[in-house]
């Protein structure tokens, strides 16, 4: 949709007011990445640290990380499991812990995120509503969740070999799927990134990087997510560790 037609509809919405209200969030929004991407190297704790603190809340990251995790539930199994234990790996600002929460009443809700200042955010706001507490390195848990995190590491073997070690059963990974670079067409990667993703997510992405871990059995399902990237196309990756 392009920002005039956009615009269009806030003002039929809202009249003027809502429109200058807008746009002025727009502006903000767009002034923070700009920041974030001059002074911190993109993708790194800085930059999310910066984003997350000055410019997430007005980009409507939280009710889009609502979104992918009502989203995950939609479109896998995950909600059929005996789970007692939950690590959102890659959180934001712990905006999935009230979902998972609704559908696994009885669990225990772990945060971790590259962003300490995100994931405290987090604590926050929730711990006085649900048993939610910051990631513990020491245990593993039922259930990892990593919503929308891959594309943007650009070492992906480190993220996930550390995901591996702290599941004791599942893994659900969302992401982006077959997200090709606008202005090239080419698969996005770390020497053709695109803003902050770094990845194309197709099936050879999954072959040659999480299809290796054999003592899992994976199986995924793209499906569409409205207002996420790319059209809303997500892939959701599930793992079943091997007894």
């Amino acid at each position: 949709m392009s920002l005039i037609k956009r615009f269009y509809i806030f003002y039929k919405f809202g009249g003027l007011f809502y429109v200058l209200k807008k746009t002025l969030v727009f502006v903000y929004s767009k002034f923070v990445n700009l920041v974030a991407a001059l002074f911190f190297p993109t993708n790194s704790k800085q930059y999310w640290d910066f984003r997350l603190k000055y410019a997430w809340s007005f980009v409507s990251g939280p009710f889009q990380t609502l979104l992918f995790a009502t989203s995950a539930f939609a479109n896998s199994k995950i909600k059929d499991l005996k789970i007692n234990s939950v690590l959102d790996y890659g959180c934001g600002t712990g905006d999935s812990s009230i979902i998972f929460k609704i559908f696994f009443e009885k669990a225990k809700i772990y945060l971790y995120d590259l962003s300490d200042l995100g994931a405290k955010s987090g604590l926050v706001k929730y711990s006085r509503f649900i048993d939610v507490h910051s990631i513990k390195k020491n245990i593993q848990y039922d259930l990892v969740y990593s919503s929308n995190v891959i594309e943007h590491v650009s070492d992906v073997k480190i993220i996930l070999d550390s995901m591996i070690k702290l599941t004791k059963k599942y893994i659900l990974i969302q992401c982006p799927w077959k997200e090709f670079h606008p202005l090239n067409y080419k698969k996005i990667s770390p020497k053709n990134s695109h803003g902050e993703h770094v990845h194309t997510i197709d099936i050879q992405f999954l072959k040659k990087n999480l299809f290796i871990y054999k003592k899992f059995v994976w199986t995924y399902k793209v499906g569409i997510v409205p207002m996420a990237w790319h059209g809303g196309k997500q892939v959701f990756i599930f793992g079943v560790k091997k007894i």
